[in-house]
């Protein structure tokens, strides 16, 4: 046994430490920590890092995909003790992100005629690659979105839920075709999902350019009557000037 296969197991934990850590970074910019001592949210890390680790050495993909994201679930609300409807919102893109990427990895090796199966230095590179890609997505989305969301918006992301779950059906249907005829029945329905998403996109796109122009429409409004306002006053505070003049 080489080096390299000594140190795959490490790097597979490492590697659920990471995932569940960058969660984690997301949030907790937007939510505010349950629990304030530190050794607790350490030890929840790494517990559910270790979970997911067990689930993923069984090598299952089925468990895998339906484990790991309940796995994300119970952090967040462990971690955050949030709204049930967030948490899944939340899991759901990132869970997107982190599937959606390494798919695309796993493609770009191929074109690259890379084999990243076997368990040595160069997999440990490519995974180091795949996990930088994926912390800067997140701090991406961390700079563009700072704060929770408000109880009313939350109708328009219900809407927004069909694109990861289009997203996930397709991938798992890409993986299965070549194992099961099953595999092509997932990419027919992730693709009927992802038309779907596509004009509930559009119609979610609409209607919150309508809101925008609303509020617009309202602050201008509100605009011009304080305005209208301050000039009346204005005008009454001349007309009594002029009066106690003359």
């Amino acid at each position: 046994m080489n080096m390299a296969q000594m140190l795959y197991e490490p790097v597979m934990y490492l590697n659920c430490v990471f995932e569940i850590f960058l969660l984690y970074n997301l949030l907790e910019v937007i939510y505010r920590a349950y629990d304030e001592r530190k050794r607790i949210r350490f030890m929840e890390i790494i517990g559910c890092s270790m979970m997911i680790f067990l689930i993923n050495r069984l090598n299952v993909p089925t468990i895998n995909l339906f484990c790991v994201p309940l796995i994300y679930l119970f952090f967040v609300w462990l971690m955050f003790r949030i709204e049930l409807k967030y948490i899944f919102f939340y899991v759901l893109f990132y869970y997107t992100i982190l599937a959606v990427t390494e798919f695309t990895f796993i493609h770009i090796y191929t074109l690259l005629e890379i084999d990243v199966s076997k368990a040595d230095f160069s997999m440990i590179l490519f995974l180091f690659i795949q996990k930088i890609f994926e912390f800067a997505v997140v701090q991406m989305i961390k700079k563009l979105h700072q704060g929770p969301y408000d109880i009313g918006s939350f109708q328009y992301l219900r809407c927004l839920f069909m694109l990861p779950i289009a997203s996930l059906v397709l991938l798992n249907g890409f993986l299965l075709s070549e194992q099961s005829s099953s595999g092509y029945l997932l990419i027919c329905v992730g693709g009927v999902l992802l038309i779907i998403s596509i004009v509930i996109g559009f119609s979610t796109v609409e209607k919150l350019l309508k809101a925008e122009g609303a509020a617009r429409d309202a602050e201008l409004l509100a605009l011009k009557t304080k305005l209208e306002r301050s000039h009346y006053q204005r005008i009454e505070e001349i007309n009594q000037y002029v009066w106690k003049s003359a």
